[in-house]
């Protein structure tokens, strides 16, 4: 008598927890008359030699196709599926793991100890199946250029056009792709399914106008949008202008908001200091009146080093923020889609150049912004909308519009995780296969009456994307790549990989058996260079000649001490990794360089003497190694001073000192816009007149009116000398100058 145990028939572990999308699909597709024969259908990969296997050949096409087995297998299948197992046996020994465990999944072969198929042991030049554990997205962008150089140099038949990499968020990764992808060694690539606004400055420029209306118009997203060349040219402002321009902005003490009535709308407070509007007012007044001007014209104080040469940046840039301050005003109040449609053609019209490489983008714009007005003619929707709604409808068109032009280019192709997509490839990569990234999750609203009540043949995410493994599974024919960020970049942390990727792992390590030593899950180190990328730690390797020399200024520290030599900032050495210096890590040279000795001077000057000893690093680093350091300027801020403080209070002090402004001088400090807004910026003003007063009377007392006449130095010592003059140290003044 059959027990119940009789009728259970055990498939192969992912086929039944990956495959659950296309089994219903299956079962649809079995209600109709016609099913063909098993054997046409599918081939062996195991059975069939590895060669036989490429991307353009039928066994390829018809195992990379493969999905699930129908469950009505007659008799002629039954002999089939024996004719499969026996010839895979005979190839047992030169099959590879990705091709057994594709094998596995069409013969439904579960492999674990003590079942009638055993596990199998793998060769440990395997590398068809390997799973890369990395710190971030820039490492595994990093990992897997690795990987393909070395397959390109072991296989000479595999090209670049033979690899697609997929991931379930493009976009994330794309800056990393091309960082890194695009650096010595180069390897052809494109990308593929990038939303179309990303990919255009055109459509960029557009959507940073529109995010400023509405905004505080903060002067450093106003300059922001001249970085864009789409917008730079329409208003003939160079790049070399713009540092001027940020100058400009900076003495005349714009902040935010475009005016008083601008400034009212968004804080009910009608502040006129520190707006756009404010500045301008002292732009065009400090060129008009003479220089050192300390006095209120029109209740406006000139902004100081405004002269003639910088009228035409001025107006330039005055012309740009008119424009643009006038199509963020016609943005207000709600309007018809029609209207909002002619409001955002002239925007791009007005703000945007058209040249030859930019007119499919601006066309494509054009042909957004219509959409607007045949969508309301379609619904019969007359009614006014507010810019936010009309904002949103033209994002999510172009959200939608994705590029696919970077598809199968003649390099590697990197591309979304998406259906369709698993054409047979001879390297198939997976990244980014994050626990929280892969599958998607999906978060149903409340109305889904689908998510409450599922039927078979409903849309699932997350089951389409478990079905997504098994296709890619299945299309690698030669070599199955995956990596993900296993560990926390700052602590180091283990993270979960994708669920999977673990039951992918399970699989693997119940059926087969792997030789001491050999790796197929490996962890990678946080950083590039790392010394074991170069001194043969098994399944550690890179072909960056840039890493490597890293690594070797790296060991040569190593040799010396903690602290690093200063020999080490300069180097000539540009031999192959190969050679060098041995430093215990084997391919790891160290280059030997010295330091321009700079000797001593004949005469230190007393300024010389001066910088020394206030910034000895900087003058030590410019006299020997001849490195100059850029003076890096304190970014502008974006809102007004609460309180008087640091390098502001000490500015504002030293020009009461130097103007001797009294208390009611106020008002001129007010309209240099150097104060904080309201009563705040008066009581302020009045602390630092009242700190001012000891130091001024005290300067009035001891300091001569006239300056005296400077003393000569001349000091001889062994070797060297001092030079100079020694002056008395006026208002203002240092104590010493140059000879």
């Amino acid at each position: 008598m059959d027990t119940e145990e009789d009728h259970w028939e055990i498939g192969h572990p992912l086929l039944t927890s990956l495959g659950r999308s296309s089994r219903q699909f299956q079962a649809f597709l079995e209600t109709e008359a016609y099913l063909e024969p098993f054997s046409d259908l599918f081939v062996d990969p195991a059975a069939a030699p590895s060669a036989d296997l490429g991307a353009g050949s039928e066994a390829g096409t018809a195992a990379g196709s493969f999905a699930v087995i129908s469950t009505d297998i007659n008799d002629d299948a039954t002999a089939d599926y024996a004719a499969n197992m026996a010839d895979a046996d005979a190839n047992a020994g030169s099959v590879t793991l990705l091709s057994r465990i594709q094998s596995d999944i069409l013969n439904l072969t579960f492999r674990q100890p003590g079942r009638d198929a055993p596990p199998l042991p793998v060769d440990p030049r395997d590398t068809s199946v390997c799973v890369h554990v990395c710190h971030s997205p820039m490492r595994e962008a990093q990992v897997v250029k690795d990987l393909l150089l070395d397959t390109f140099a072991g296989d000479l038949e595999t090209a670049p056009h033979d690899v697609i990499v997929m991931m379930p968020d493009i976009e994330a990764y794309a800056p990393y792709i091309q960082a890194v992808f695009s650096r010595t060694p180069a390897i052809p690539f494109s990308i593929s399914d990038r939303p179309h606004k990303t990919e255009s400055l055109t459509i960029e420029a557009f959507f940073k106008i529109l995010d400023l209306a509405g905004s505080r118009l903060e002067q450093s997203r106003v300059m922001d949008l001249l970085l864009n060349p789409a917008i730079a040219e329409t208003f003939d402002i160079p790049s070399a202008e713009i540092r001027e321009l940020t100058g400009m902005i900076r003495r005349s003490g714009i902040l935010w908001g475009m005016d008083p009535d601008h400034r009212q709308a968004l804080t009910g407070k009608a502040f006129k200091e520190n707006t756009w509007q404010f500045g301008f007012e002292r732009l065009f007044m400090g060129m008009a009146m003479p220089a050192g001007t300390e006095l209120l014209v029109n209740q406006v104080r000139p902004c100081p080093f405004v002269e003639g040469t910088d009228a035409g940046i001025l107006g330039r840039f005055a012309h740009f923020c008119h424009t643009l301050f006038s199509h963020l005003n016609a943005m207000g109040g709600r309007h018809t889609p029609e209207q909002w449609e002619r409001r955002f053609t002239a925007l791009i019209q007005e703000m945007i150049t058209l040249t030859p490489a930019r007119e499919p983008d601006i066309r494509f714009l054009f042909q957004v912004c219509h959409d607007l007005t045949r969508a309301a003619d379609a619904a019969g929707f007359a009614r006014t909308i507010g810019f936010p709604a009309a904002r949103d409808l033209v994002e999510s068109k172009l959200d939608q519009t994705v590029s696919r032009g970077g598809f199968m280019t003649g390099g590697v192709t990197f591309c979304n995780l998406v259906p369709m997509r698993s054409i047979p490839f001879k390297v198939v990569a997976l990244m980014g296969m994050d626990e929280t990234a892969f599958p998607r999750k999906v978060f149903p609203r409340s109305f889904d009456l689908m998510a409450k009540d599922p039927r078979p043949g409903d849309k699932n995410l997350r089951e389409e994307d478990r079905t997504l493994f098994l296709e890619t599974l299945l299309s690698a024919r030669n070599r199955l790549i995956i990596t993900y960020t296993g560990m926390d970049i700052k602590d180091n942390t283990p993270l979960p990989c994708s669920g999977v990727v673990s039951e992918l792992a399970d699989v693997v390590k119940a059926g087969f058996v792997f030789s001491s030593g050999h790796q197929w899950w490996i962890t990678h180190r946080l950083h590039p260079f790392d010394p074991a990328y170069f001194d043969d730690t098994p399944a550690l390797f890179s072909y960056s000649q840039e890493h490597c020399q890293i690594a070797r200024s790296r060991a040569g520290q190593g040799r010396t001490g903690l602290l690093p030599d200063v020999t080490d900032l300069v180097t000539s050495d540009t031999s192959p990794v190969s050679s060098g210096t041995d430093t215990g890590f084997s391919g790891i040279a160290t280059g030997t360089s010295s330091v321009k000795d700079a000797g001593v001077p004949e005469t230190i000057s007393l300024t010389s003497l001066g910088r020394f000893f206030t910034r000895p690093l900087t003058v030590f680093y410019q006299t020997c190694p001849e490195m100059v350091f850029p003076e890096l300027e304190e970014p502008l801020p974006d809102r007004e001073p609460f309180l008087v403080t640091g390098l502001d209070r000490y500015a504002l002090g030293s020009w009461i000192l130097e103007k001797e402004v009294p208390e009611s001088g106020y008002l001129l400090a007010r309209a240099g816009g150097c104060l904080p807004l309201g009563n705040q910026g008066r009581l302020a003003w009045q602390e630092l007149v009242h700190a001012a007063r000891p130091i001024l009377t005290l300067t009035r007392k001891w300091v001569p009116d006239t300056s005296c006449e400077p003393v000569s130095v001349d000091l001889d010592l062994p070797g060297s000398g001092f030079g100079g003059r020694w002056g008395i140290c006026m208002p203002w003044r240092g104590p010493w100058s140059d000879a």
